[in-house]
């Protein structure tokens, strides 16, 4: 079904476990628990932006429920020499901006960023900001809100 569609990927949560779908390869699997990092391609490709971003969220963690460290790796705009960028089979002019977290190059980046935590007991919080193609802030959303896994 995936490749009747540009690529995507997909993740589901029940609360509980936490599953991801590739339509690159058409497969999903449940993930155990850890630290994953996901970008413009699969699961935990090991892009120096993911690895970064992954190295950073391991960080940020600890300071929960304080979410500035993580808006913070969400906005990493830094890029990595060129020695140690991507080859995906754009131009190095291109590559060097898609390199980091955070893009604004004015018609194309990032123009939203989602930090969704959800505890144990099912109470779960949802905060987007939305970004201007300068990257400048646009919007911010906050939800709280509880999930029922059914499981009793």
């Amino acid at each position: 079904m995936g490749a009747q569609y540009s690529g995507f990927n997909l993740l589901c949560t029940d609360g509980r476990e936490l599953g991801v779908y590739e339509s690159v390869s058409d497969s999903g699997r449940l993930l155990p628990p850890g630290i994953y990092g996901l970008s413009n391609h699969l699961l935990d490709t090991p892009w120096p932006k993911v690895q970064r971003a992954k190295s950073q969220l391991a960080q940020a963690i600890g300071n929960l429920p304080d979410e500035t460290a993580l808006l913070e790796l969400l906005r990493d705009d830094s890029v990595p020499g060129d020695d140690e960028l991507p080859r995906t089979g754009v131009s190095l002019e291109w590559e060097r901006p898609l390199s980091s977290a955070f893009i604004a190059t004015g018609d194309y980046g990032t123009r939203s960023s989602t930090v969704i935590r959800i505890a144990a007991d099912g109470s779960a919080n949802f905060r987007e900001w939305t970004w201007r193609p300068d990257g400048s802030a646009g919007s911010e959303v906050a939800y709280e809100f509880q999930i029922d896994s059914g499981v009793r």
